[in-house]
């Protein structure tokens, strides 16, 4: 159902759908905020809302989606920060959530989060340092931070993302040094 000129809210009857697995409103004009009654849908892999006018926070209630691969919210008005149960998303490969208005530090309940390769939320609010939790994220590829409010040092910690290739953080509030273990990612191909 991408890019077709839909308007409108998601209704709470979307909770009915116990069966799906992939859902996408993208390029749409959809309003008001993800229905709680998303939790229902438990078999969900893949979740795409991005470019659209959603509002509100993202529901405590993702988190029960254990099956989730990609969410993709970017280019929405979504506030608020990520609930701590984020971390109960551990099928989640890819968190897109670029240009939206997000606040508040990431969850520490993301060291959780074993396959995740790419967080994308550039563009918003975020604050508090980044969470040497981080460092649980042992799949990641791709930490895109830039734009936000994010303050503190960097964390030693990122020096066990083995994996990492691109760490973008440009345009915040960063303090300190480069953290020499920030070496050990022999896979860091962009620094910005």
């Amino acid at each position: 159902l991408s890019s077709l000129n839909l308007s409108g809210t998601l209704s709470p009857s979307i909770g009915g759908l116990v069966n799906l697995r992939y859902f996408d409103l993208s390029y749409n004009e959809i309003t008001g905020d993800i229905p709680k009654a998303i939790r229902n849908c438990s078999l969900l892999q893949y979740f795409y809302l991005n470019n659209n006018q959603l509002s509100g926070e993202i529901p405590a209630e993702l988190g029960r989606l254990s099956f989730l691969e990609h969410l993709n919210i970017c280019n929405n008005q979504i506030s608020g920060s990520l609930p701590e149960e984020f971390g109960r998303l551990s099928s989640l490969v890819e968190f897109v959530a670029y240009t939206n208005k997000l606040t508040g530090p990431l969850p520490r309940s993301i060291r959780n989060l074993k396959n995740l390769k790419t967080i994308r939320a550039g563009q918003n609010q975020i604050s508090g340092s980044i969470p040497a939790e981080i460092s649980g994220c042992q799949s990641l590829k791709l930490l895109g931070l830039a734009q936000n409010k994010i303050g503190g040092e960097l964390p030693k910690e990122l020096g066990m993302l083995g994996n990492l290739t691109e760490l973008i953080l440009w345009e915040n509030q960063i303090l300190g040094l480069i953290p020499k273990e920030l070496g050990n990612c022999t896979n860091l191909e962009t620094l910005a």
